[in-house]
Formats: structure tokens, sequence, C-alpha cells
């Protein structure tokens, strides 16, 4: 059962697009129906249109049902769902795109040690924004970009998936604790190339915490333009002070 919940939640946008759709072309097959039975002058066009009308209720409740079960599976079941059953699967290398060594020339000695792919590292360095390196000579402006130190993270404010130098598209969940003693609500930021250099919120509001090991929230970067983004995470008591704080980088690339 717990793979379907998972398969809901991960293709809750889909279902939604595809339900709404389903529920316009049949609401309108319902409307033409009941109009159909109004004209109907006789029983055989009168039997067809109850056909038509019986079979458009039909599909809208059961669109309808669909609907309401993913909103509750999003929102009830998704929550009490172990964190590890939610984290995306370890992506395979491909052999087609990982580049290969160069082969050993005719006449030249090989040498004994293996020869592994290369591999990509991302340097955090060469993430950081900007303004975390080092300080701006132009004058600071009203409402200057914070800072977020990268990797700086506590126990009860981290982000655990996903870790930082991802590589992640549209929408993705995070997961990780925001929690304290004295926590009372937390939040997630975005910093990136089409946030105009500005931090944004990933969510509509402050969450409740604790969360423990749990589901953050989803981010939304559909339409976004491809790049580094900064993920970042605080913790606040209840004076509104952040008593706890997590920053993570990702590499948006779009689909397709």
């Amino acid at each position: 059962m717990n793979q379907v919940y998972v398969f809901l939640i991960r293709n809750d946008v889909w279902i939604y697009v595809l339900a709404g759709i389903g529920l316009f072309w049949y609401l309108g097959q319902l409307i033409r129906a009941r109009q159909s039975l109004r004209q109907a002058m006789f029983g055989l066009e009168r039997e067809r249109g109850q056909i038509q009308q019986r079979r458009a209720l039909t599909f809208t409740l059961i669109l309808i049902l669909v609907i309401i079960l993913v909103t509750y599976v999003n929102v009830f079941v998704a929550p009490t769902l172990p964190s590890d059953l939610l984290k995306p699967p370890t992506p395979t290398p491909d052999i087609f795109v990982t580049p290969l060594s160069s082969p050993t020339p005719i006449g030249t000695e090989e040498s004994t040690d293996p020869q592994l792919a290369p591999t990509v590292t991302l340097v955090e360095s060469e993430l950081i924004p900007p303004e975390t390196i080092q300080e701006s000579s132009e004058e600071p402006t009203d409402e200057p970009t914070p800072p977020a130190v990268i990797g700086d993270c506590q126990p009860d404010a981290t982000i655990t998936s996903p870790p930082s130098g991802a590589q992640v598209e549209g929408r993705f969940t995070v997961f990780g604790t925001a929690a304290g003693g004295n926590a009372l609500e937390y939040n997630l930021d975005i910093w990136g190339e089409s946030t105009e250099d500005q931090w944004l919120p990933a969510l509509e509001e402050r969450r409740p915490s604790p969360i423990l090991d749990g589901i953050l929230g989803s981010v939304d970067l559909i339409g976004s333009q491809d790049g580094i983004y900064t993920i970042r995470l605080r913790v606040f008591d209840a004076d509104d002070e952040v008593i706890g704080q997590c920053a993570i980088q990702v590499d948006l690339k779009s689909a397709g």
C-alpha cells in the first residue's frame, strides 16, 4: 500500500492535471446530455440521452474521488510515511554520458594503476553566492541579501535530502529536521538565478515544528532559469528569533 501512496505523492501534479481535463470534458458531456433529454420527443432519443447522462455522471464522480484521494494522501498520509520511503532513488550512471579514459597508444607501457572514469566534484566555494565570500564594495541597500553559509547546519536544523550539490528538476521535496527546545515554526527560502538577488519564500507560510527527519516541504522551480540555487532552512522560536539555520545548494536542470 505504501507504494501506492508514494506513486500518488510523486505524480500528484500530473494526476491533478489529467483529472481536471477529464472533469471539464465530462461535465460538458453531462450538460449536453441534460439538454438533449429536455428536447427529446421520442423514446429512443430519451433513452440515448439517459445513457449519456449516466456515463458522464459516473466518470465525473470518479474523477472527483480521485482528486479527493490524492489531496488526502498529500495532506494526511505523506507526513506519516517513513522519510526513507519518499527519498528519490540514487541515479544510475549512464555509460553513454560518463566520459571514459583515452585509449593507450600502441607501444606505450600501460599503467598498473586502474583507470577510473573521471568524476565531477562540485566545489563548495564556486557555488556560494558572491555575497557570502567577500564584502561588496558598493554601498549597502535598504534590504541587503542575508548571507547563508553552505553546510553550516546543526542537528536541530538540517536538510538531509536533496544533498548539497545535487542536480534537481523543476519540483522536488525537501527532507530534514526543524526542531529545538524553543522551536515554534520553520520556513524554507530560495536564492538563485531567478530570484533577482533576494531570498524568496519556498512555502506559502511558515509551518509548525518540530519536524524530525521528515518532509519539510516541496520546492517548485518549474519555469525558473537553470543554474545554482540555494535552499535555506530557518527555525524560529516564540519571539520570532532564528534559533537554527541550514543551507544547501542544488543545480537546477530543466527536464528535456
